[in-house]
This record gives structure tokens, C-alpha cells and sequence, in this order.
């Protein structure tokens, strides 16, 4: 579990790394990062939950060609992306595009991006 302490930081942090994410989003990323750690263990590959890109990608949905947004590690940075299909003559092919902290935004290529971890955003509140 985490500490109050450290969902202070933590959302200092994304606050501050974010860019472009409104306060409710960040709160909510907390959340979710919160319960993470309060939920047992359901993905084997790493104790923790993230999953190594080289061991597996995230899965694209049904009938289109990106995944559902993630929470992804990209330069020791935390971000939400999505692995998408982009045809472009510059980069194309599969690449991770940014959702600029929108945890339901549309992901965008704007570079290439060195993502080391993902991890699945857990479902929304209802």
C-alpha cells in the first residue's frame, strides 16, 4: 500500500511531468497507482505488475490497430500510451504513441519513444 506521504509526492510529481493533464486526471492516476497496490498479484510475468516490452506488448484491440492505453516507463519517465500501428514513410510500422497523461485520450506519434515497461491501467470506477 502506499503512504499518504507518498501519493502527496507521487502526484506532485506527475503534476509537475505530465504535461497537458488536468488535475482530476492526475488524481485519478493516483488512485489507480494506489490500487495496484492494494490488489493481489494477476499478471506472474513480474511480481510488481509491469511487464518488460521485451517479454510481451500490450494487446491491440479487436478490429483496430492500437492497444488500450497503458501506464508505460519511457526514459524514467511515467507516462500513459498506447503500442499503435502508424503508416508513415518516416516511422512506420508499430510504434508507442503518447496520450499526453489523458488516461481516455486519443495517442499520438510525435516521436520515437524508448519505452522499457507497461502495465495496464486498472478499470475506472464506476
Amino acid at each position: 500500500m502506499i503512504t499518504d506521504n507518498d501519493k502527496q509526492k507521487l502526484q506532485e510529481w506527475l503534476e509537475m511531468n505530465l504535461q497537458y493533464t488536468s488535475k482530476s486526471n492526475v488524481e485519478l492516476i493516483v488512485r489507480h497507482i494506489d490500487h495496484y497496490f492494494q490488489s493481489p498479484v494477476l499478471n506472474h510475468e513480474q511480481e510488481d505488475g509491469w511487464v518488460k516490452v521485451e517479454d510481451r506488448l500490450p494487446e491491440v484491440k479487436k478490429g483496430k490497430e492500437c492497444s488500450e492505453n497503458v501506464f508505460a516507463i519511457c526514459e524514467g519517465r511515467l507516462k500513459v500510451m498506447a503500442y499503435c500501428y502508424i503508416e508513415s514513410e518516416e516511422a512506420g510500422g508499430w510504434v508507442w504513441c503518447d496520450c499526453y497523461g489523458d488516461i481516455y485520450g486519443d495517442a499520438e506519434f510525435d516521436d520515437n519513444y524508448n519505452v522499457t515497461h507497461w502495465r495496464p491501467l486498472p478499470t475506472a470506477p464506476k
